[in-house]
């Protein structure tokens, strides 16, 4: 059985980011930190190519039940941690005004943020599927999960994967039925209402320069665009150790960091700006065809949600991931890095697979082309034999024959 592959464009951006990498390794600050790294990429874009393969043989709902099992799992931990007293949490977890009254909760990760982050990818599936299962048992467990992630990601306490999840919900609601918004106010409203002050006070203070984390990251984020001016066409070299070894000498506040604390700026940083432009590439042809099949489906809402609920559901997560991805470098961890490429696999293929129901022609592969053509051929005949027959029985009418020659 062969392998079914994204859209050619998406292909050849991907290719070309890879060879990106590659050059990142080899161009490298320190290129023996780098090599592991490149190994990882290699890995993120091979399970994006089995994810492709298996969305399109349909086969996406299977791929995606262990990983909401697992995320509930962890949301399940992060819910015994905050009973049992909370985690062992680094000073630098909790900002000072909070230092004493937050507990943050890691789950089955070494941090609060990887939990908040794998969370905010999981809980836009879950309820997808919620929407589109019928079944009340698949119901039920689709609820349990969808309460124990979030609170997993409400426990966290990570503003980012709040805010993350808060722009996934509404891309979610927008393509499912826009009346979802109003009741997801009110739920959040309510949310507000009943949550500790403590809680209340961290949202809050997200939009506060005076908040420690948020003076931090500023800091951090002008080393790095200190960076970015220096090495802005070849990049420092593939990875967050590179990163660290470099900093230092960008640095503002002789405070160190593991990475950027943006995706954006770490990508621009470690891969250039060539290498940034053709994954930019890929996003945008991702995005487009992504957003044609959601467009493309109409009727009834609840047999368009069968065809689109799992593909609107990567599409909420991957926009609401790279919205935290501005605040903090969301693909620092592995298995949340891991887990995103497998939803972006199964949201491109997804969407080739309704083109190609939409498009039979336009998708249609070369051979298949050529089939049609003969087929045509068969039923139709040769135009110039059909011609000729057409010519002499116009000329039996006349009363000329081909036998009689002249008079």
């Amino acid at each position: 059985m062969k392998w079914v592959f994204p859209p050619f464009g998406m292909l050849v951006s991907v290719a070309t980011f890879l060879l990106f990498i590659v050059g990142a390794t080899v161009s490298s600050a320190v290129p023996s930190l780098s090599i592991f790294n490149l190994a990882l990429w290699l890995l993120y874009f091979l399970i994006f190519l089995m994810a492709v393969d298996a969305s399109s043989r349909e086969r996406a709902v299977q791929v995606i039940w262990p990983f909401l099992t697992g995320a509930a799992f962890s949301g399940l931990v992060g819910v015994y941690q905050m009973l049992a007293g909370g985690s062992v949490m680094p000073s630098h977890w909790v900002d000072q005004a909070f230092e004493g009254n937050l507990v943050r909760v890691v789950g089955t990760f070494t941090n609060p943020i990887f939990l908040g982050e794998m969370m905010a990818l999981a809980l836009p599936l879950t309820l997808a599927l919620f929407l589109l299962r019928q079944d009340w048992q698949d119901r039920l467990v689709l609820i349990g999960f969808a309460v124990l992630q979030a609170l997993g990601l409400l426990l966290s306490s990570t503003r980012g994967a709040w805010l993350g999840f808060a722009v996934s919900f509404c891309a979610l609601a927008v393509l499912y039925d826009w009346r979802m918004l109003p009741i997801g106010a009110a739920l959040g409203a309510s949310g507000l209402s009943v949550a500790p002050p403590v809680l209340i006070q961290r949202l809050v203070s997200s939009f506060s320069l005076a908040d420690t984390s948020n003076a931090y990251r500023i800091s951090i984020w002008r080393g790095s665009v200190a960076i970015i001016k220096e090495h802005l066409w070849r990049g420092i070299g593939l990875g967050a150790e590179v990163f660290r070894r470099v900093y230092p000498e960008y640095q503002i506040i002789q405070t160190p960091t593991p990475h950027a604390h943006s995706t954006l700026l770490e990508l621009l940083i470690e891969v250039g700006l060539p290498g940034f432009l053709a994954l930019v590439c890929f996003f945008w042809l991702w995005l487009r065809d992504a957003t044609d099949a959601v467009l493309s489906q109409q009727g009834n809402r609840n047999r368009r949600w069968a065809r689109i609920g799992v593909l609107a559901a990567c599409l909420a997560g991957v926009a609401g991931h790279m919205v935290h991805g501005l605040i903090d470098y969301t693909w620092y961890n592995p298995r949340v890095a891991s887990v995103f490429w497998a939803i972006v696999g199964i949201g491109a293929g997804m969407a080739s697979s309704i083109l190609r129901k939409v498009n039979p022609v336009q998708t249609t592969d070369v051979d298949a082309l050529r089939a049609g053509e003969d087929n045509l051929e068969n039923v139709v005949g040769n135009p110039l034999d059909a011609a000729a027959g057409t010519l002499e029985r116009t000329l039996e009418n006349q009363g000329i024959s081909g036998e009689s020659g002249s008079s």
